[in-house]
């Protein structure tokens, strides 16, 4: 069964409200077993979408669903989200299987009736420095969040979804999310966030298992792709693939892990990510663990951002800071990367293993916004750690057991100092002389 939602009086004109009409359609394709609603030309406006099993919502060449700028037109779905509380989305589904959202046109959140974009929001390590900022630092912090959707797209408890082709943008916060689903395809998408949007991370893993994101384009104001357990704290992410894809984040292209979070099983291939605050990050807190993480063939380009931003330039960062935390079997190779932090390896007691950096080309710059960062090593959202005043080093590591370095060679930048900083209770960690320096 096709429909196109003009047969049920949607019209694109950029004004009219279409939530019912649309809704119609995708109802009406569920009853008859399942079929394609589409979205042919137009700009049509619309509140919140619940999409069923069987349903493809096909946004064809030249169409854009353009979400509203009211956030009455979002009521709150039945999903209580552990960060977010009530849960707004603009499409979203609970309990459903065999659903697909493709096409070429365009899927717009709108950000703009959400947010003051003339107001910066700074806290975090630079904060004390905010009324110093120039003009070109003060826009690259964030803007000020108004009452928003915080999961534009969102599925929980869903089986065999495929996202391809389509462009989703202007996103107010977390914009594709995946909670506690089973067998997710995303294929060929592209993101385009404002870059000073915050939480606007690009897709969002939570306690899903057997996912792969391939061929895609991301532009975030945070997390281009995240893998967490923020919905469900207990159970795990598991077996993702993240490959061929271009990023770009005012957070990390890729973070692995978040507070209390269990993930296992990632693999990472084929990434170039630049312009950003981190490139990955992997991290561990009180309770969480992440274990067998592999990423290779990584082209990184990290600077440090004025504002509150997590991240400070770091092409790398594995940190298990909670007591009750754990990190296991990370290997990360063949990387090229230009940043303007060195890489962080921080653990607690015994708790992270098995950490192997093969095959890299690092250099380390000095940017303008460097000073903002002080003598920290940013491992937020945990406590940062005091530097020795004037260090620049290519490689903090603290508490890591089994440490191995196979062909890192680490550059130095005018006016940087580069070398080991290790904590002085990191006695246990294994440390192999790179090739060169």
């Amino acid at each position: 069964m096709k429909t196109l939602i003009t047969d049920h009086q949607a019209v694109g004109d950029g004004a009219t409200m279409n939530t019912s009409s649309i809704q119609q359609a995708i109802d009406a394709c569920a009853a008859g077993g399942g079929g394609t609603v589409i979205v042919p030309p137009g700009t049509f406006l619309t509140g919140s979408l619940q999409i069923r099993s069987r349903v493809t919502l096909e946004i064809g060449p030249g169409g854009i669903l353009l979400g509203s700028p009211d956030l009455t037109d979002y009521p709150p779905i039945p999903f209580y989200h552990n960060e977010f509380k009530e849960t707004r989305s603009l499409l979203w589904a609970i309990g459903e299987a065999d659903i697909r959202l493709t096409g070429d046109g365009i899927m717009d959140f709108n950000h703009p009736a959400f947010m003051d974009m003339d107001t910066p929001a700074v806290q975090g390590l630079n904060a004390d420095k905010a009324p110093f900022y120039n003009q070109r630092q003060l826009q690259e912090t964030t803007v000020t969040a108004r009452p928003r959707p915080n999961q534009p797209v969102f599925f929980h408890d869903c089986k065999r979804v495929v996202i391809e082709n389509v462009r989703l943008q202007r996103s107010p916060c977390w914009t594709l999310t995946f909670s506690c689903c089973d067998d997710i395809k995303i294929r060929g998408i592209t993101i385009d966030n404002h870059l000073r949007v915050p939480n606007s991370d690009g897709v969002h893993i939570t306690a899903s298992r057997n996912v792969l994101i391939t061929g895609s384009v991301f532009s975030c104001g945070d997390d281009c792709v995240a893998v967490t357990c923020i919905t469900d704290w207990e159970r795990p992410s598991e077996n993702i693939i993240v490959t061929d894809c271009t990023m770009i984040s005012r957070s990390a292209g890729v973070r692995v892990g978040y507070l209390s979070s269990k993930v296992r099983n990632v693999v990472l291939n084929n990434l170039v990510i630049s312009d950003s605050n981190r490139g990955v990050g992997i991290f561990a807190g009180d309770g969480g663990w992440v274990e067998n993480v592999q990423a290779s063939n990584l082209i990184i380009r990290t600077r440090l951002f004025a504002g509150s931003w997590w991240g400070s330039g770091e092409p790398l960062v594995v940190a298990a800071t909670g007591s009750a935390g754990r990190i296991e079997n990370v290997r990360i190779s063949l990387v090229t990367a230009l940043s303007e932090s060195g890489i962080v390896l921080v653990g607690m007691g015994d708790n992270m293993k098995r950490v192997a950096l093969r095959d890299w080309d690092l250099q380390l710059s000095h940017g303008e916004n460097r000073p903002l960062l002080g003598n920290w090593v940013d491992l937020q959202p945990a406590e940062s750690r005091p530097l020795e005043k004037g260090s620049a080093p290519w490689l903090y590591a603290a508490d890591v057991g089994g440490l191995d370095l196979q062909n890192v060679r680490p550059r130095r930048a005018p006016d940087e100092t580069t070398g080991l900083v290790i904590d002085p209770i990191m006695e246990r960690v294994a440390w192999t002389e790179p090739a060169s320096r």
